[in-house]
């Protein structure tokens, strides 16, 4: 078990362009595992962009909105969204674009306006326009992203005042279980991170978020249902879920 591990671990780490292209033509199929156990807490999430009114008065007549998701994927999310979205993504992996696009054309109601191939940390006002979203939406990505702090900031900039922003992602299990030693050893070692995509496992999100200066912060944590000890579910059980706001002034 051991040499296949280190194999596997080998080759995502020599061939980090390989490793991308696989991890893109698995995520549709993981996605889909992930979203049924998780449905609940996205239907309760994403419910909330039905009431939002748009800042843009052109928008606001047709009754859509704008959002920029951050991470999207291959699209795990299309199928919670409202029928009224314009949709800007960004997502550092670009070999997920194809399936993402395929994926879009099952939701008609979904107009994909921009798509931007860069990790979330170095989006500027040229590649997004800052201050014109009425929703940010980020699931099982912060958990990856080099610099939260940078994340979050990209969050609020792209906001309009009073923006949502909603969020979903798994956190480090809490001691004295075992698991939250595995996850730091998994970390540590840089093995979940060479198989997933740079993921992490030993994030306290749920704290952190409180702490990047937005308001009306709401936070909720759950345990994920797993079939078996040793599926990849089993390694991140606990997740977050939950919506913040940028401040309407910086008074």
């Amino acid at each position: 078990m051991w040499i296949i591990l280190c194999t596997v671990v080998l080759f995502c780490l020599l061939f980090r362009s390989q490793r991308k292209r696989i991890f893109a033509s698995l995520l549709t199929r993981t996605s889909m595992i992930h979203n049924e156990k998780v449905r609940p807490q996205k239907l309760e999430m994403f419910g909330q962009l039905k009431s939002i009114k748009s800042c843009d008065p052109k928008l606001r007549e047709s009754n859509e909105i704008r959002i920029l998701e951050i991470g999207a994927g291959t699209g795990a999310n299309f199928e919670f969204y409202p029928k009224n979205c314009r949709l800007v993504v960004v997502e550092p992996n670009s070999f997920c674009e194809k399936f993402l696009r395929e994926n879009a054309e099952k939701y008609p109601g979904i107009k994909i306006e921009k798509y931007v191939v860069k990790p979330a940390e170095e989006i500027t006002n040229d590649d997004v326009k800052f201050g014109s979203f009425d929703a940010v939406v980020s699931t099982l990505v912060c958990c990856s992203v080099d610099n939260l702090s940078a994340t979050y900031q990209l969050v609020k900039n792209a906001l309009t005042p009073g923006g949502r922003y909603i969020f979903l992602d798994h956190i480090l299990h809490p001691p004295p279980a075992k698991l939250h030693y595995v996850q730091r050893f998994l970390d540590f070692t840089g093995i979940w991170g060479a198989i997933f995509d740079g993921c992490k496992l030993s994030r306290s999100l749920e704290k952190t978020v409180l702490n990047q200066g937005f308001d009306n912060v709401k936070t909720y944590t759950f345990y994920l249902e797993t079939d078996t000890l040793l599926s990849i579910w089993s390694f991140v059980k606990i997740h977050v879920y939950g919506t913040a706001f940028k401040p309407k002034s910086n008074s």
